[in-house]
């Protein structure tokens, strides 16, 4: 009998346990209306590269840009020193290797402060402090309409995460952080997270 209760305790202790890895895993990635659309095109098959996912609003053609890849030992922990690597993955919302468009692109840098993302009042998964590059620009295309730019970028247990909010309109920080709130919960997940975006 008390075997039988031992090997129940277990079973239900394992069940607990994949419930907690796959709902952590689906808390992580943000919830979208059916509004936002994945943008379908292929990561760059190279070692080490980003990995993204791009959604893009069918109303207002504003764009949710997603982007991550491992952070080697030999790249800086300052996040000032980040600043150009944020701003140029999306240049546009798109990975700046799949739009064209964004080579001929130029930016009007508006912010890149370096801060501490709060959770809705609490500093970070089990109160941790999170640090963040927060960046703001305008971009200009040739023959197209000017973009506002809102993004934060994370260096988060080895991985370097980027989460962009890009915009025809004057936009605030309050979508891009409602999005990036869920990585940064589930942070220590991270590469189970995005085991999903090499495509």
């Amino acid at each position: 009998m008390k075997m039988f209760s031992w090997c129940a305790a277990l079973i239900l202790v394992t069940i607990a346990t994949i419930s907690c890895v796959f709902g952590s895993q689906s808390k992580a990635f943000p919830s979208l209306s059916d509004d936002w659309v994945r943008m379908q095109f292929k990561n760059p098959p190279i070692e080490n590269a980003w990995r993204c996912k791009v959604f893009r609003n069918l109303k207002t053609g504003d764009v949710l840009s997603f982007g991550l890849r491992l952070v080697s030992p030999k790249e800086p922990d300052d996040l000032n020193k980040w600043a150009d690597t944020a701003q140029e993955i999306f240049p546009i919302g798109d990975p700046f290797w799949v739009n064209p468009n964004s080579l001929s692109a130029s930016s009007d840098q508006l912010k890149a402060n370096v801060g501490t993302f709060v959770l809705g009042g609490i500093r970070g998964p089990k109160g941790v402090p999170i640090r963040t590059l927060e960046y703001a620009q305008v971009v200009a295309v040739p023959d197209g309409d000017n973009r506002m730019v809102r993004g934060y970028l994370f260096l988060l247990n080895g991985f370097v995460l980027i989460v962009q909010h890009t915009s025809f309109k004057p936009i605030s920080d309050d979508l891009v952080r409602t999005v990036a709130e869920p990585f940064v919960r589930e942070s220590r997940d991270l590469g189970e997270v995005f085991a999903n975006f090499i495509d």
